[in-house]
């Protein structure tokens, strides 16, 4: 720019209706700028804000979503450790059930065994019982035979 431009003579005086004029167009020329730089800004700062607010409202179901599984978790918590108790509880329940079964058991098996030796003695007296019978009957034929040849 020269210095006629803004307002100033060959001389270096000032001429204020040139000043003043300079001063409005650059001042014009300026607003013109920023308004340009407004438009070209004002898309993308609705674009951040836009997406601000999407982020926030994302954000706000995730933490939705957070406080969804805490509960969640919470009874989960809570019915393992209701679980936990029944399953103690049985136990204690069916401790003695079992010592029972077990003693019944021991019981049964001492039976078993006592009647499996009694069976063996009876089979061993029955078998010589029954050699005993055999003999008794071979003998008893004898006889018959020989009173049967006595007798023709």
């Amino acid at each position: 720019m020269s210095s006629d431009d803004a307002g100033f003579d060959k001389d270096g005086h000032v001429d204020f209706d040139r000043f003043a004029k300079f001063i409005v167009e650059r001042f014009n020329s300026l607003q013109e700028q920023l308004n340009n730089l407004r438009e070209q800004i004002q898309p993308r700062l609705a674009a951040i804000e836009q997406g601000v607010i999407n982020l926030g409202t994302r954000m706000e179901a995730v933490e939705g979503d957070i406080e969804s599984l805490k509960e969640n978790l919470a009874s989960l918590q809570e019915n393992v450790t209701s679980l936990n108790a029944k399953v103690d509880e049985r136990l204690q329940d069916t401790r003695p059930l079992w010592e029972s079964v077990s003693s019944q058991l021991t019981e049964l098996r001492e039976g078993q065994d006592k009647f499996s030796e009694e069976l063996r003695a009876t089979r061993a007296s029955f078998g010589r019982a029954m050699a005993d019978l055999m003999a008794a009957q071979e003998m008893h034929e004898r006889r018959i035979s020989d009173l049967e040849k006595k007798a023709s």
